[in-house]
């Protein structure tokens, strides 16, 4: 899958995040470098980037030998691998975001649920705790809902990130 940086196509959401948003949490200081897709650039002079599967932890070992740069050139190194954006696929995101939360001292667990709406899926998500009577009670005011569910994990990602409640 080929894109350009610029015009990310929606058809991408249902595989990875977008550069953008790889970017977004890496600027909140999230180490994406266990990502299992990585956005690369068709060639050395360009904004077109390569949608691949790839380690980036092994690409790094790799090129961590300085022959290796030696051989291709730190030049063409920077400009090609170095510009490679890890991206998140929705199993490396529910592998990140918290399961349970402490809210007040009191656990709550992320629950999904699906429902239609005009035919189409909408995803929900939110952090809940039972009650004495061991009802579900959301005592948080988010409760994430779209019609991706990648999207909608990002959403959480975000949201653990900037509340906390996922140590970077």
């Amino acid at each position: 899958m080929v894109l350009n940086e610029e015009k990310m196509e929606p058809a991408t959401q249902n595989v990875a995040l977008t550069i953008d948003q790889m970017r977004s949490l890496m600027s909140l200081g999230m180490n994406c470098d266990d990502a299992s897709m990585v956005y690369h650039p068709v060639s050395q002079h360009c904004n077109i980037f390569n949608l691949r599967v790839t380690n980036i932890e092994d690409r790094k070992d790799f090129w961590d030998n300085p022959r290796r740069v030696a051989i291709v050139g730190e030049d063409y190194y920077n400009r090609v691998y170095g510009r490679d954006v890890p991206a998140y696929t929705a199993d490396d995101i529910l592998r990140k975001i918290p399961k349970e939360i402490a809210i007040c001292g009191i656990k709550h667990r992320l629950f999904f649920t699906t429902r239609s709406v005009q035919g189409n899926p909408e995803y929900q998500a939110s952090y809940n705790f039972a009650n004495d009577d061991g009802k579900m009670v959301s005592a948080i005011n988010n409760i994430w809902k779209s019609d991706s569910f990648l999207l909608l994990l990002y959403g959480i990602l975000v949201w653990s990130i900037t509340n906390k409640h996922l140590p970077l």
